[in-house]
């Protein structure tokens, strides 16, 4: 079976010091359709009730969409045990 994988790369050459509270930069991306491993993309699940009689329910994990979004945060900060011996 073929997988599709996405890699991040790292670069900091372009991180700006906010001089406003001289915090370092903060990067956000977000990513979408993946779909979601619990109900397979259908947005649903076949679970038991309380007499035990299977019931269709809305997926807990995407709440019926079928597919989920990473958001991914990158915060970036001096590393001060660098300089430490």
């Amino acid at each position: 079976m073929s997988r599709l994988r996405a890699m991040l790369e790292l670069d900091a050459s372009g991180v700006l010091l906010n001089l406003a509270d001289s915090t370092l930069q903060r990067e956000e991306s977000e990513h979408r359709g993946f779909i979601c491993p619990h109900c397979h993309g259908g947005g649903h699940v076949i679970e038991p009730d309380e007499a035990n009689v299977l019931e269709q329910r809305q997926c807990p994990t995407c709440m019926g969409f079928g597919q989920l979004k990473a958001r991914i945060t990158v915060q970036w900060m001096p590393d001060e045990k660098a300089l430490r011996p």
